[in-house]
């Protein structure tokens, strides 16, 4: 994971000088890298090693699947404080094309004593948040707090005649997709196929 700081100039941190363009990270309109907020950070990820490939979950071969993910923060009071935005950019590395491909967030938030916490969604709002059944937990006492989850810009698919926004870009002709599903496991039912 590279992170960058607002005010970094070259020679000040070594990510900002080895920042991994030819990975996908992004830069400004002058090939520097790009700072959203106060910190910017950036990682990318694939599926290609199969040995990688031995869970539970499925043991399946690579799809040829790399996430380019750029994490950013402000630091600040108030509005926009105790945000944090997650960019993923999906490339298909592979050979084929993908039909039909689903996309989850998946979170496990904890919020102090887990054994209390409740789980529901918004999605007119595309929002899915995570919050304490009491007002009583054990390490936040009677003020615990509560997690949202906000699919901003979802992926896009053909629409005629709408307009999808992809990295600052408009697509004409497609939409983004909202939340189409939200699901929870409760602590010792995760799906082990």
């Amino acid at each position: 994971t590279y992170k960058i700081y607002r005010g970094d100039l070259p020679g000040s941190n070594p990510d900002y000088d080895e920042w991994p363009v030819q990975d996908g990270a992004p830069v400004d309109a002058n090939g520097a890298p790009f700072q959203l907020g106060d910190q910017t950070l950036f990682s990318v990820y694939h599926d290609a090693d199969p040995n990688a490939h031995n869970n539970g979950a499925g043991n399946t071969v690579p799809l040829g699947v790399e996430v380019q993910q750029t994490t950013f923060a402000s630091d600040q009071v108030g509005a926009g404080s105790d945000i944090v935005f997650i960019q993923w950019k999906i490339v298909n590395k592979s050979d084929d094309d993908w039909h039909d491909a689903y996309v989850a967030c998946w979170t496990d938030p904890d919020l102090g004593g887990a054994a209390d916490d409740f789980v529901g969604c918004d999605p007119e709002q595309s929002l899915g948040y995570c919050y304490n059944a009491t007002n009583n937990d054990n390490q936040y006492g009677s003020t615990p707090p509560a997690l949202g989850i906000d699919l901003v810009q979802g992926p896009i698919v053909p629409s005629p005649g709408d307009v999808a926004w992809v990295s600052g870009v408009e697509v004409p002709d497609y939409r983004n997709l909202p939340m189409t599903a939200f699901l929870k496991y409760i602590n010792g039912t995760d799906p082990n196929t």
